[in-house]
C-alpha cells in the first residue's frame, strides 16, 4: 500500500498560477516544430531476402543431372520477385564457393525473372551461394540481406545460400545464424530486495558463446562502480550471472545500471557469428543494451513507486484537471515540463499558450490544471515531461514499468515516460 504523502501548505488562500508561453522550453520535445528528431527507414527501397526462391532449396542435396559423368552436373535456379537489372546477375555478384566447381555459367531469363546456373560441382562437399549488395533490381534495389530494412553493404547485406552434393561432406554444415538475444532481467525498478540476485540474458537459441557473453555483460551503480559478476547458471537458452562473494548483495534504494555489450557478443561455432538484438539484425555496431533498474528502500513500506498518471477531466475551451497516483513536487510543474499543443492528427502545428496553476484541493488530491481557452476540441494536445517528479523523488513514469524519466527506446520496445494527452 502507497504511503501517504502530505505537502504542508501554509496561508488560508492558496493559488498558485505560473503563467506559461509553451512555445519555449527543452528542445528534447520531439514534439517541439522544427524538431531534429527523425525516424524512417529505407527498406522501401530494398530486396528482402526471404522473396528470392532459389533450387536447390536451403541445406538441401543438388541434384546429378548426368550420373553417366563424375561428380555432380548440377543446376541452381533463381527466382527473383522483381525484374532484374541484368548487367548485375552475374557471377560477381552471385559468388559460389565450397568444392571444386568447373565449365560454370549464369543465364539470366528477364522475361520469367529467373537465373540459371550451371556447373559441376565435386561431389561430397558443402557448397555457399553468396549473393551480394551489386546484385539489384531494374529499379535499383539491392537485397536487404539482414532484414533490417536498412541498407548496410557487404557483408552484412549479404544473402547466403548453401547446400551440397552427392556423399558424406567432409566439411561442417555452414553456420550462417546469427544468435539473437530475446530478453533480459530485471526489466523494471523494485526487481530486487537486498538477498542474492541475478542477472539473466536469453537468446532464440542455445548456439551462443558463454565466455563472450559473460564478458560482455557489466553491473554498475549510480556512482560508476562495478559490481563483479559471476556466472550462476547456463541452460539452453540464457544464461545468469550472480554477484562476487559480497557483492551477492544488491544495496537498499539504489539506482543500478546493467549493460549488454552486445557487439562484441559472438556465437559458440567456428564462423563466430555475430549476435544481434532488437531490430538491428547483423550490422558492423550493434549498440549496447542498457537497462537501468533501482531497488526498493530498507523499509518495505516506504514508498519506492514512480509516479504515474492516473487521468484527467475536463477539455477545450476550460480547462485540463490531470490526476496522478501520488502527490506532486509542485516545483516540476512547470512550463519547461508541460506544454500545450495544436494537432492535427498526429501532427503537431504549434505550440498553444495557457497558464498552469493549482488549487489548495489539488495538493491532496495529486492534482495539477492548465487552461484550454485557446483550444479547439479534437485539435489540442498536452504534453507532460518525464521530468515532472513526485515528493519521493521518483519521476513520471508514463511508460508503466516502474522505473520512471526513461527516454524511450524503440530498438528494446521501451517506450517514452512523457505523457501525450488528446483532447
Amino acid at each position: 500500500m502507497k504511503s501517504k504523502k502530505r505537502l504542508m501548505v501554509a496561508g488560508a488562500i492558496l493559488a498558485v498560477i505560473l503563467i506559461a508561453s509553451f512555445g519555449c522550453g527543452k528542445k528534447e520535445n520531439p514534439y517541439e516544430p522544427n524538431s531534429e528528431y527523425t525516424s524512417g527507414t529505407t527498406g522501401a527501397l530494398l530486396l528482402p531476402p526471404g522473396s528470392i526462391g532459389i533450387s536447390p532449396t536451403l541445406g538441401a542435396l543438388m541434384d546429378d543431372l548426368n550420373t553417366a559423368v563424375g561428380n555432380t552436373q548440377g543446376e541452381i535456379i533463381i527466382n527473383f520477385p522483381v525484374d532484374m537489372n541484368p548487367a548485375t546477375v552475374n557471377l560477381r555478384n552471385i559468388v559460389l564457393s565450397g568444392g571444386t566447381i568447373s565449365d560454370t555459367s549464369l543465364v539470366y531469363y528477364p522475361e520469367i525473372k529467373r537465373a540459371v546456373i550451371s556447373g559441376t560441382f565435386a561431389d561430397g562437399y558443402w557448397y555457399t551461394m553468396t549473393f551480394k549488395p551489386g546484385l539489384v533490381s531494374k529499379m535499383g534495389k539491392p537485397i536487404d540481406g539482414n532484414g533490417n530494412g536498412q541498407f548496410d553493404g557487404t557483408p552484412y547485406d549479404d544473402k547466403i545460400h548453401y547446400f551440397f552434393t552427392t556423399g558424406a561432406p567432409a566439411s561442417q554444415e555452414p553456420d550462417i545464424t546469427h544468435p539473437k538475444v530475446t530478453g533480459w532481467y530485471p526489466v523494471q525498478a523494485g526487481s530486487y530486495t537486498t538477498g542474492a540476485f541475478g542477472i539473466t540474458i536469453a537468446f532464440d537459441a542455445g548456439d551462443f558463446d558463454t565466455t563472450s557473453v559473460r564478458t560482455n555483460t557489466s553491473l554498475r551503480d549510480s556512482a560508476g562502480n562495478e559490481i563483479p559478476l559471476r556466472t550462476l547458471a547456463i541452460f539452453a537458452s540464457s544464461m545468469i550471472f550472480t554477484g562476487v562473494g559480497a557483492g551477492d548483495t544488491l544495496r537498499y534504494d539504489t539506482k543500478y545500471i546493467l549493460t549488454f555489450k552486445v557487439n562484441n557478443m559472438t556465437d559458440s561455432g567456428p564462423a563466430n557469428n555475430k549476435i544481434t538484438w532488437g531490430n538491428y539484425g547483423y550490422i558492423a555496431n550493434i549498440p549496447d543494451i542498457v537497462i537501468p533498474f533501482r531497488t526498493r528502500p530498507a523499509d518495505a513500506s516506504v514508498d519506492y513507486i514512480p509516479l504515474k498518471y492516473a487521468g484527467y477531466s475536463g477539455g477545450a475551451g476550460s480547462e485540463l484537471v490531470v490526476v496522478f497516483n501520488d502527490s506532486l513536487d509542485y516545483s516540476t510543474i512547470n512550463a519547461n515540463n508541460i506544454k500545450l499543443y495544436r494537432r492535427s492528427g498526429t501532427n503537431i502545428l504549434g505550440a498553444i499558450n495557457g497558464r498552469i496553476y493549482y488549487l489548495p484541493e489539488d495538493v491532496s488530491n495529486n492534482r495539477l490544471r492548465i487552461t484550454t481557452e485557446n483550444c479547439t476540441a479534437g485539435q489540442a494536445m498536452l504534453w507532460i515531461s518525464r521530468y515532472i517528479k513526485d515528493n519521493a523523488g521518483w519521476y513520471l513514469d508514463g511508460n508503466n514499468n516502474n522505473i520512471g524519466g526513461e527516454a524511450g527506446d524503440y530498438q528494446q520496445g521501451i517506450a517514452s515516460d512523457d505523457i501525450k494527452i488528446n483532447f
